[in-house]
């Protein structure tokens, strides 16, 4: 009965993951339309009551982990300020109760995070990343291939893959952090099914021609390797990190210098597709409300709200300001920004301090998830975005990064008790930590 229990529980986990990351339903209720087509309003009401579900149940199987999860979010406060400052924007909101529903989800989305989080080991985590990309990656094929008024686009993309997920740019970005992925497990393992896992999701990030995901990985990819030198002797790392840092400053000079001849090679143009015109018309709007904002995503909702002006200049309905941190400053100001860039400050140090001290390919999983949520938000909004596997991982990662706490076996039992939780842990030191398996 208790192995039926944890076949459900990781079938469920994955199944929400797949959820999180956008496919398959929406796609199928859109109808397959894409972008530059008009149509029918939709209606994603089905969408809306399977993540109340996920909530519920999410809560049902983390209620038996409480305390452990208590400790994770007392020792990660900044988490708390921030979800805290999501919800207190429901005063200054120009949508109050649009940022009430908002808020909401995105508190059920974090829930998921810490359950994550506190339920499975950063091992156990990757393989059901794994899981779920593979998953993912099956049925994109199967959509584009059997079904492809889902998983071909039309319109303004015509010809484009997108799999599952209703756009492009969402299979590119999911297909890159797959391959991260991957890697990372057929590191570890060394299975020639997981390199074949990378090799498809590669496949499919050129099909989706979504060139930023695509340069999200040419990043990532090196950026492993170069840090496998941290575990290296002082000497050797020394001299290679230096070289490295001559060479990084000297590439990224010339991409400066040359910058407008190579985003021409792509297709694009420095603008970054008429992002750079929403980024202005939003730096000016923060001018107005520089230090609270307009409230947690208030904006961008209908042609009566505060950015309604910015959807009738551009000509076209942008769902965000395609940049994370404009539109997390947009929403939360000044003081929000501040909490995020904090707590992301704070988790990128010990995620480097992990990949120092550790000797398995998964301890290289925060960095470089933490690195992805910065390149992502370069071009595309996705911190605190509710129902969103981004920030389902990111909470996940700033918790399980944050754990350095093992709890003996003959005290297992005394964790669901009445007892004190301060009586139930036992501080180690973060080698011990993350030695053990």
């Amino acid at each position: 009965m208790r192995t039926l229990l944890n076949i459900a529980e990781r079938v469920f986990t994955i199944f929400a993951l797949l959820m999180y990351s956008g496919g398959p339903l929406v796609v199928i209720l859109s109808g397959g339309r894409s972008e530059g087509q008009a149509g029918i309003p939709l209606d994603f009401a089905l969408v809306r009551q399977l993540f109340l579900l996920i909530y519920l149940i999410t809560c049902c199987f983390l209620l038996p982990h409480w305390k452990r999860a208590l400790y994770l979010l007392v020792k990660e406060k900044l988490l708390l300020v921030l979800l805290a400052w999501v919800v207190l924007s429901i005063f200054w909101s120009a949508d109050p109760s649009l940022t009430i529903n908002r808020s909401i989800a995105l508190i059920g989305t974090t829930l998921f995070g810490i359950y994550l989080a506190t339920r499975y080991s950063l091992k156990e985590q990757l393989h059901l990343l794994a899981w779920m990309f593979g998953l993912a990656i099956l049925l994109s094929i199967l959509f584009a291939v059997g079904l492809p008024r889902y998983g071909i686009m039309g319109g303004t993309h015509a010809g484009t893959w997108r799999g599952i997920y209703t756009h492009k740019n969402t299979l590119g970005s999911m297909m890159a952090f797959s391959a991260i992925v991957f890697l990372l497990r057929a590191v570890g393992a060394k299975r020639r099914l997981l390199w074949l896992g990378m090799v498809f999701s590669f496949l499919l990030l050129l099909l989706s021609r979504s060139t930023s995901p695509l340069s999200h990985l040419i990043l990532l990819v090196p950026t492993f390797f170069i840090f496998r030198t941290l575990r290296w002797r002082y000497r050797s790392r020394t001299f290679i990190l230096s070289l490295i840092t001559v060479v990084g400053f000297s590439v990224l000079s010339l991409v400066i210098l040359y910058a407008e001849s190579l985003v021409r090679l792509v297709g694009k143009d420095l603008t970054f597709t008429g992002r750079s015109r929403i980024w202005s018309y939003a730096w000016d709007m923060i001018q107005e409300r520089p230090w609270l904002g307009y409230g947690y995503s208030s904006q961008w909702s209908s042609l009566g709200s505060e950015t309604g002006f910015i959807w009738r200049v551009v000509g076209w309905e942008a769902p965000n300001s395609h940049n994370g941190f404009l539109e997390l400053w947009l929403g939360l100001g000044f003081i929000g920004l501040s909490i995020f860039a904090l707590q992301f400050f704070c988790g990128l140090f010990r995620a480097v301090s992990l990949i120092s001290q550790s000797r398995t390919p998964e301890f290289f999983l925060p960095f470089l998830s933490l690195l992805y949520t910065v390149f992502t938000n370069l071009t595309e909004s996705t911190l605190l975005d509710r129902n969103s596997i981004y920030w389902v991982l990111y909470s996940m990662i700033i918790l399980a990064s944050t754990a350095r706490v093992t709890i003996p076996p003959e005290k297992q039992q005394v964790l669901t008790s009445n007892s004190t939780l301060t009586s139930t842990l036992t501080l180690t030191p973060p080698s011990s930590v993350i030695s053990s398996p």
